[in-house]
């Protein structure tokens, strides 16, 4: 069934890849990893001929594949799936938080799927990991833990641009006021108008964030264009 609606279209092969992995989701809740297992290699087939590398279907396909195989003691298979999910997963989460505000940065890494758990477990699992197996997934923890930091720095430093001076100006001054409200907390009446002030600020801020990170996008593009 998988085989011949994965050779009607795009669409259709996702939606099929898609109900196969919520299937397979069903089977590794209920214990059968083996057939979890099973189901999601078949997803992944069916997605990778007709999605994209990094398209969040495929990764959670990966992600997925990975933890099975690892509870289904499928090891090799485990590792090489979850290799695949961090490293598409990464360039996925890297792509999407070029427009993100901090914030929200933060809250998307914590569901972004990946491999990293699987791979750490596997190492977890055997004291005699391999040295290159160690290196690669402390190479991804340290790429995963720096993403965000990397990310900020790189529009603080875009702020010298001057053409990115104002926005730069503006999200400084929101900073500012939210640190403040942040410092001196409730008054002891009228508290429910620091409350509003509080969020009408942290939304402003996310804003101003938001519209600053797609500037520096923006501005780094146009550098590149040739």
């Amino acid at each position: 069934v998988l085989a011949e609606l994965s050779t009607r279209s795009d669409i259709d092969a996702a939606a099929c890849g898609e109900v196969s992995l919520d299937y397979a989701r069903m089977l590794q809740a209920s214990g059968r990893h083996e057939e979890s297992a099973t189901w999601a290699d078949a997803a992944l087939d069916v997605l990778r001929a007709h999605l994209p590398p990094g398209h969040i279907l495929r990764i959670q396909a990966l992600e997925l594949a990975s933890h099975a195989h690892f509870a289904a003691g499928n090891l090799q298979r485990a590792w090489t799936d979850a290799i695949a999910a961090e490293s598409e997963g990464r360039q996925l989460f890297l792509l999407n938080i070029r427009s993100m505000a901090e914030s929200s940065a933060l809250l998307y890494q914590q569901v972004v799927p990946r491999g990293l758990p699987v791979l750490m477990s596997l190492l977890g699992r055997s004291a005699s990991s391999d040295p290159d197996q160690i290196a690669v997934v402390w190479d991804a923890l340290l790429a995963s833990r720096s993403a965000i930091g990397n990310e900020i720095a790189a529009r603080r430093r875009a702020a010298y641009n001057p053409q990115l001076q104002t926005a730069w100006a503006a999200l400084s001054e929101e900073q500012t006021r939210l640190a403040t409200l942040y410092v001196q907390g409730p008054p002891p009446t009228d508290a429910h108008l620091y409350y509003i002030a509080l969020a009408e600020s942290e939304t402003r801020l996310n804003g101003l964030e938001e519209r600053y990170a797609m500037s520096t996008t923006t501005e780094s593009a146009g550098n590149t264009t040739v």
